[in-house]
């Protein structure tokens, strides 16, 4: 099996106490069996460990992770190491993409460190291989649709010769999906409905109404080159046929667009707000598999079938 990392990956670490939305704040933390197991006997000399599972997760105190120390590390690590984590917090922000012959690993924009790197990356997006078993492994026949097809999306969103609207443009067409069926406003009610996962103080209902998305981003081509690129890598990726395909082309679209409006009509157009404003779209939108299907579901829904 193939094992490939997003060429920025390698620039990653996390800033811990640094980070503004620390991610042992207001979530569920999942804990599996294994690790659940070694808290229970490091419970017998720790007393942090007694009682800190509520099932399969951390039992949260104040909407914190129970070994969230008062100077916002972790206290697993400080005392037990990196190997003591559960597979949610040591995988944590990192996304996988599933293959027959391969496996592709991604940093999600819900971390705000991630982002940073993500979009002031200068190099145009693509996986690298990191491992390698050699051991040969037939790719399933509609992968290879799901490979070209997402090279030809990329092709586009990576044209540094065309504007970001031009790229957009293209994109719609590739998609063949109209987006415009539904006004700003319509969209914008459906984002609002859709559940709200964490602590943000920011929502979509906070979004002013308009009939039209606002223009796209103006000085800031390379970073909405990434933005892109990395919404085409993630979910593209996952499609499961030549409709899906199209529908998840057009909803990568509709991301890039909603977080592009959100950025335009914000006080401060800056790279920091820029990735803030991705990390609240993919904290509210990309963590949950429920608020991306009907997303999905309200986008194949326009499509005129004659």
């Amino acid at each position: 099996m193939k094992q490939f990392e997003f060429n920025y990956s390698k620039k990653f670490y996390c800033i811990a106490d640094k980070c503004k939305h620390n991610c042992c704040k207001g979530w569920q933390i999942a804990v599996d069996k294994k690790t659940a197991c070694k808290y229970l006997q490091f419970a017998n000399t720790d007393q942090r460990f007694k009682n800190c599972l509520d099932g399969q997760f951390f039992k949260m105190e104040n909407n914190s992770c129970p070994f969230l120390d008062g100077d916002n590390l972790c206290h697993v690590i400080k005392n037990y190491g990196d190997k003591s984590l559960s597979k949610t917090c040591k995988t944590h922000p990192r996304f996988k993409s599933f293959f027959s012959n391969r496996t592709e690993t991604g940093l999600g924009l819900y971390c705000e460190q991630a982002g940073r790197i993500i979009l002031s990356s200068k190099p145009k997006m693509k996986p690298v291989l990191v491992k390698d078993d050699f051991k040969k492994r037939a790719i399933v026949g509609f992968e290879r649709k799901v490979f070209a097809f997402r090279k030809k999306a990329l092709l586009i969103a990576q044209d540094r010769t065309l504007t970001i609207e031009n790229r957009l443009l293209l994109l719609e067409q590739l998609a063949n999906i109209d987006l415009k069926k539904n006004s700003f406003n319509k969209w914008l009610e459906i984002f609002s409905s859709l559940d709200k996962l964490s602590v943000n103080q920011f929502t979509f209902n906070q979004v002013e109404k308009n009939e039209n998305f606002a223009p796209i981003i103006i000085g800031f081509d390379r970073e909405a080159e990434q933005l892109l690129s990395y919404l085409i890598f993630r979910h593209i990726s996952r499609a499961i046929d030549l409709l899906d395909l199209r529908v998840r082309l057009a909803f990568v679209i509709l991301s890039f667009k909603m977080i592009n409006h959100i950025f335009i009509l914000s006080k401060e157009q800056s790279l920091e707000n820029l990735v803030e404003v991705c990390r609240f779209y993919s904290s509210e939108i990309e963590t949950s598999d429920d608020n991306i299907y009907c997303l999905l579901d309200e986008i194949e829904s326009l499509i005129s079938f004659i």
